[in-house]
C-alpha cells in the first residue's frame, strides 16, 4: 500500500512528495521485494532532481544499520552505478572538495563492498569488484585478488554462466592490480602459475603484477622473458624489468632481454624487450646505441634515441648522433630524437624532465594488447615537446656541421633533409651561416663562419 501511494503521488505530478514517500519506505524497512522496488523509484527521482548524493548517503547509512542484510548492499551498488565519481569522492572527504578522506566514511563504504565480493549473485560480485577498483579504497586489493583466484563456476554450468564467472574473476584481478598493493602479489603469482586457470585469468594476473612492478613482480614475470613462449607475458616481463635499477637485474635475465629484443618473432615483444634493454644500459655504455639509431625498425631507433636523451649530461657524440637522426625522414625515430635533444639540451634552470618511466598501460586481454603496449612505448620515447630556444644549439655548432656533412653523404632522404635546413633568408649568402632545425628549435641557429 505504501508503494502504491508513493507511485500515485508520482502519477499526479507530485515528484517531491513521491520521492519523500519512497525514502520513507527505505527508512522504515519491509520485505526485500518492496525495498528493491522503492529503491529503484527513489534513484530514478533522485537522478531527475539531481539529488543522487543524498540518496547515496542514505544507502551507506542503511548498510551500516543492517550489515547482515543483502538488500541494503544491493541498493548501495545501485546508487554507486548512478552517482558521479566526483560526488562519491566529495562524500568521502566529508563533503569537502579538498583534504584527506574521512577514515570512518572510508570504512563505512569499504565494508559492505568487500562483503559483497563473497555474497550474492555473480553479478553482485562483479559490480562490487568494479566499484572497488574505481574507488581505490584501502585494504581491498587482497580481497579482490582472492576473489579472482578462487571464484569458480559450477561444474555443470552453461557456457554463459562460465563466461560470467570468467568476467568476474578478471574484473576482480584488474581492480586489485589497479590498487598496486604489493600484498596481493602472492595471489597473482599463484593464479599465473596455476595451469588450471584460463588464459584470460592468467593474463589478467600478469597485467596486475606489471601494474604493481618492483623486484617481487619482476621475479615472477622474468621467467617468461627467458622462455618467450607467450608474447603477452614476455612483453609484460620486459616492461617490468625496464623499471628496475640495473643492479637488481640478473645477468642471465639481461642476456635473455637482448635475445628477445633481437630474435623474437613477435614485433611487440622485440620492442618491449628492446625498451628494457635500453633502460638498463649503463650511462658509460651509451655509445653502443648510436648504431641502433639507424635501425630500419622505427621503434627500435626511437628507443635508442629515448635512452640517449636520459643521459645525465649531454655529450658531443650523443648530440651528434641524435642530430643525425633529426636530419632524416620524418617519423617516429625522428620525433624521438627531437624529444631526446630537447631533454638533453634544455636549460636545467627551466627544469628537465625526471628520468622516470610512466605507469604501464591499462590492462587489455584480447587481441589489442599489443596495440596498447605499442602506443605506450610510443608515448614514452617520443612525447610532444616544445621547441628549444635556438640559442641552446649554438654551443653544439661543430656537431651540427658534422651531422650535416654526414647527411649530405647519406641516403636521398638524408640529403633532402640536409637541404631543407637552409634558412630561406640566407640561401645564396656566404657571409651568414644559419640552419633551420624546425621543429627542434624555435628559429634559425647561428653558426660560426668557416675558416
Amino acid at each position: 500500500a505504501r508503494l502504491r501511494l508513493a507511485e500515485l503521488s508520482l502519477t499526479l505530478g507530485e515528484a517531491e512528495q513521491s520521492a519523500a514517500a519512497f525514502r520513507e519506505i527505505l527508512d522504515l524497512g519491509g520485505p526485500p521485494e518492496l525495498l528493491r522496488a522503492a529503491g529503484r523509484r527513489a534513484l530514478d527521482l533522485a537522478e531527475a532532481s539531481d539529488t543522487t548524493g543524498e540518496l547515496f548517503s542514505l544507502a551507506v547509512e542503511r548498510t551500516v544499520r543492517r550489515p547482515e542484510a543483502d538488500e541494503p548492499r544491493q541498493f548501495l551498488l545501485d546508487a554507486l552505478d548512478r552517482i558521479e565519481p566526483a560526488q562519491v569522492e566529495r562524500w568521502l572527504r566529508h563533503d569537502r572538495d579538498r583534504g584527506e578522506r574521512s577514515a570512518p566514511r572510508v570504512e563505512q563504504l569499504r565494508r559492505p563492498l568487500v562483503v559483497a565480493l563473497s555474497r550474492g549473485s555473480i553479478g553482485t560480485r562483479l559490480r562490487a569488484a568494479e566499484h572497488l577498483g574505481q574507488l581505490s579504497l584501502p585494504e581491498t586489493a587482497l580481497p579482490l585478488a582472492k576473489l579472482g583466484a578462487t571464484l569458480r563456476a559450477p561444474r555443470d554450468s552453461t557456457a554463459t554462466v562460465r563466461n560470467a564467472f570468467e568476467r568476474a574473476r578478471m574484473t576482480a584481478i584488474d581492480a586489485a592490480g589497479h590498487l598496486r598493493d604489493p600484498a596481493a602479489i602472492p595471489q597473482f603469482r599463484d593464479v599465473l602459475l596455476d595451469s588450471s586457470q584460463t588464459q584470460g585469468t592468467r593474463h589478467a594476473a600478469a597485467w596486475a603484477l606489471a601494474s604493481i612492478g618492483g623486484p617481487p613482480a619482476a621475479q615472477v614475470l622474468s621467467r617468461y622473458v627467458e622462455t618467450g613462449f607467450d608474447p603477452m607475458l614476455t612483453s609484460l616481463g620486459c616492461l617490468v624489468l625496464s623499471r628496475l635499477p640495473r643492479d637488481q637485474v640478473d645477468d642471465t635475465i639481461a642476456y635473455a632481454l637482448g635475445t628477445a629484443a633481437r630474435d623474437n618473432g613477435n614485433p611487440t615483444v622485440r620492442h618491449a624487450c628492446a625498451f628494457a634493454q635500453a633502460a638498463l644500459t649503463p650511462d658509460k655504455r651509451l655509445d653502443r646505441l648510436h648504431a641502433t639509431l639507424q635501425a630500419t625498425d622505427p621503434m627500435q631507433a626511437a628507443i635508442a634515441a629515448w635512452r640517449l636523451g636520459r643521459a645525465p649530461r649531454p655529450r658531443s657524440t650523443d648530440v651528434q648522433a641524435l642530430l643525425g637522426r633529426v636530419l632524416g625522414p620524418a617519423g617516429l625515430a625522428r620525433n624521438a630524437a627531437i624529444a631526446s635533444l630537447n631533454t638533453l639540451l634544455r636549460d636545467r634552470d627551466e627544469g628537465r624532465a625526471p628520468n622516470t618511466v610512466a605507469a604501464l598501460p591499462a590492462p587489455t586481454h584480447d587481441h589489442v594488447w599489443s596495440m596498447a603496449i605499442e602506443r605506450w612505448l610510443e608515448a614514452q620515447v617520443a612525447p610532444p615537446t616544445p621547441p628549444l630556444p635556438a640559442q641552446a644549439l649554438v654551443p653544439w655548432a661543430a656537431d651540427i656541421d658534422a651531422a650535416l656533412e654526414t647527411a649530405r653523404a647519406g641516403t636521398r632522404a638524408e640529403r633532402d633533409a640536409a637541404t631543407q635546413t637552409r634558412c630561406p633568408s640566407t640561401r645564396g649568402s656566404t657571409s651568414v651561416r644559419q640552419v633551420c632545425l624546425v621543429p627542434l628549435t624555435d628559429g634559425p641557429v647561428a653558426l660560426p663562419p668557416r675558416n
